[in-house]
């Protein structure tokens, strides 16, 4: 039994869109054979809800109507029924609800916090992944045209390139979707995000981890007219290309009976799981193996199973105070105003427009979404009506992405907003002593050899040479941009140090494999070693984990 004395999961699983409640519990339970099973190997004892969406499909966003139903449904739900474990609350959403269940699942939002295990399928078009702490599941089929199971981006155009996209307008054009200029997350790169969030060190654009094991999760038979293998590879195109240069990865005849590989990311110790269920040659239908003719599906008893293995792990919510540092300045890096504002290198950057928001986007609400999201370090709120646009925004930074430079703008309807537990960014200090005095002095006297440390081997350090200036405790430092006049602002301390100091900082944090050693190192051995450090190549993809310590103002330009 859970905290509330009962037994019973509950599962609230979403349709897609032009669908209904009816509709999505036929493809997931079909004639019920099988689907009320409730020993321990078919998933426990559970009660499922199926909601509608107010208009035709569900409206995507946190704080909605939409969500606001979901919310409201849960809570009376857990109230009335006292049989229900409110520890074993489960989130499961087809197409349009699995986009709404991805909009609900940052730790910003209220139905989050009521939810132990989500399992999206179909399931994208997002600016960032998710920040939710629950179990995750996602699965996606590879040659989904409708919802892509993935994207790339062209350097050259400036646009984003889907995996496989559809240009009916019968249907529907999503040609037109990967015209505009920024990039949306889809089901490998989200499932990566958010592993990134939880310890995972791959990139969210980079190969996913081996497979687990595989399932057999498509009835190829039950597929439907024209969805058999090669039709599923022929209907795989995109803007550029018929068919998609993706399909050169994937083969009918290799096609495995077990077609759906399992993948686990790899996440730090006492983290909650992040799975992959990536279905290999297969559209956007819901998968349709069933236990029994017309019963039960196989993939519906597999997401009973996950829920039940993560009953009782959900994650209170720590909380974290915000500091308003003003108005008149955005980030400058990557820049606030920039017409690209999604692209590879800042998903970790979420961008919430007043549409999205009931009433609109206000100083009041940017600050408490960036107080109330754990991976939020900072947030700028933006009027933009002074640049041609109907409505505000709100730019929150993940820990992933902290503004590297703020600059001065002449709007004054601008405000930035801290919060006081962020991680730190690039300014992190470079100095292990907690309470630094005066220039810290090299150890031995005279140069020394270095090669693990911010020179190479074939330099020297000149270990009293000025390095930087820190504000203590770990608020900026001068070399990623921070400058003694934010540090008063922020309070701190405006110290100097030196060349052994930052060099006993970076072995310390792991020498050229620190995540930041791309910004530090550089500025570094200009001024400590005797010959200068090669700049490293381009920084990656996706900016890592700031070092844990002290927390990230912004810096200037």
């Amino acid at each position: 039994a859970g905290r509330g004395g009962g037994n019973c999961a509950l599962t609230v699983a979403l349709h897609g869109i032009t669908s209904n409640p009816r509709d999505q519990a036929w493809l997931m339970m079909g004639n019920h054979v099988g689907a009320y099973d409730e020993g321990e190997e078919d998933g426990g004892p559970y009660c499922i809800a199926f909601p509608k969406s107010l208009g035709v499909g569900w409206e995507g966003s946190c704080y909605g109507d939409d969500a606001a139903h979901i919310e409201g449904l849960i809570r009376w739900t857990l109230k009335e029924f006292p049989s229900l474990d409110p520890d074993a609350v489960n989130l499961h959403g087809f197409s349009s609800g699995a986009i709404q269940s991805l909009h609900m699942m940052d730790t910003s939002c209220p139905v989050e916090g009521l939810v132990t295990a989500a399992a999206p399928y179909a399931g994208g078009y997002v600016p960032s992944p998710p920040t939710t702490k629950a179990a995750f599941l996602i699965a996606h089929g590879t040659h989904d045209n409708v919802v892509p199971y993935g994207s790339g981006w062209d350097y050259g155009t400036g646009k984003a390139v889907p995996t496989c996209a559809v240009s009916d307008p019968a249907f529907f054009n999503n040609f037109a979707e990967f015209e505009a200029t920024w990039i949306s997350l889809f089901g490998e790169a989200i499932t990566a995000g958010v592993a990134k969030f939880r310890g995972y060190d791959g990139g969210v654009f980079g190969d996913a981890p081996a497979p687990s094991e595989t399932l057999d999760l498509i009835d190829e038979a039950g597929r439907g007219q024209g969805k058999a293998c090669d039709d599923i590879l022929g209907r795989c195109v995109i803007q550029f290309h018929q068919p998609s240069p993706f399909n050169e990865g994937f083969s009918c005849a290799a096609l495995p009976e077990e077609e759906t590989d399992v993948i686990d990311y790899p996440l730090s110790p006492g983290s909650n799981p992040v799975r992959l269920l990536r279905i290999k040659v297969h559209n956007h239908d819901y998968p349709n193996r069933r236990r029994t003719q017309g019963g039960v599906t196989e993939f519906f008893l597999y997401l009973r199973k996950f829920f039940r293995e993560n009953r009782g792990t959900r994650k209170l919510k720590t909380g974290q105070t915000i500091r308003d540092l003003g108005g008149g300045r955005v980030c400058g890096n990557p820049y606030s105003l920039s017409g690209s504002l999604q692209t590879p290198e800042n998903v970790y950057r979420k961008v919430i427009w007043g549409t999205e928001e009931q009433g609109g986007v206000t100083p009041a609400t940017c600050s408490e979404r960036c107080r109330l999201d754990e991976e939020c370090v900072e947030a700028f709120y933006i009027d933009l009506l002074p640049y041609g646009y109907a409505q505000q925004g709100c730019h929150l930074h993940y820990r992933f992405l902290p503004c590297a430079s703020t600059t001065q703008v002449s709007n004054n309807n601008v405000r930035h907003y801290v919060t006081s537990d962020v991680a730190p960014g690039p300014t992190s200090r470079p100095t292990p002593n907690p309470t630094p005095g005066p220039m810290t002095k090299a150890p031995t006297p005279g140069p020394t050899d270095a090669p693990s440390g911010i020179c190479p081997a074939s330099s020297t350090l000149l270990g009293s040479n000025y390095a930087g200036h820190s504000c203590h405790d770990g608020l900026g430092d001068s070399n990623a941009g921070f400058t003694e006049e934010e540090c008063d602002v922020v309070g701190g301390e405006w110290i100097p140090y030196d060349c052994a100091a930052a060099d006993s900082y970076f072995r310390g944090v792991g020498g050229s494999a620190w995540e930041w050693a791309y910004v530090f190192q550089p500025a570094w051995a200009a001024k400590c070693c005797s010959s200068p450090t090669p700049k490293p190549t381009s920084p990656p993809t996706v900016r890592p984990t700031p070092p844990p310590t002290t927390p990230k103002p912004t810096t200037s330009s």
